[in-house]
């Protein structure tokens, strides 16, 4: 097919592909369902401001990375035990 018209089909590895079920569907492109886990830390408060100064944007930023981690710090062993490493 490449010689004929320059690009080859891809083949989709979907839902339905690996089924072990009496209903497979081949080269299904819905993708194979993952789970998404989300989790939610406690709000930044700051002030809202028209013009920010530099050091009102690092101080904001500070605190984003500092709860960042927190979370990190607090749920990575729950969701992540195999993990290599920590937040960089």
């Amino acid at each position: 097919m490449m010689r004929w018209l320059g690009y080859t089909l891809p083949i989709y590895m979907g839902a339905g592909c690996a089924s072990t079920a009496a209903e497979v569907t081949p080269l299904n492109p819905v993708p194979r369902r993952y789970p998404v886990i989300t989790i939610v830390g406690d709000p930044i408060v700051c002030e809202q401001t028209d013009n920010p100064s530099q050091e009102q944007i690092e101080d904001v930023k500070t605190k984003y990375i500092d709860q960042l981690r927190l979370v990190f710090d607090r749920f990575a062993d729950q969701y992540a035990p195999e993990r290599s490493g920590g937040l960089r």
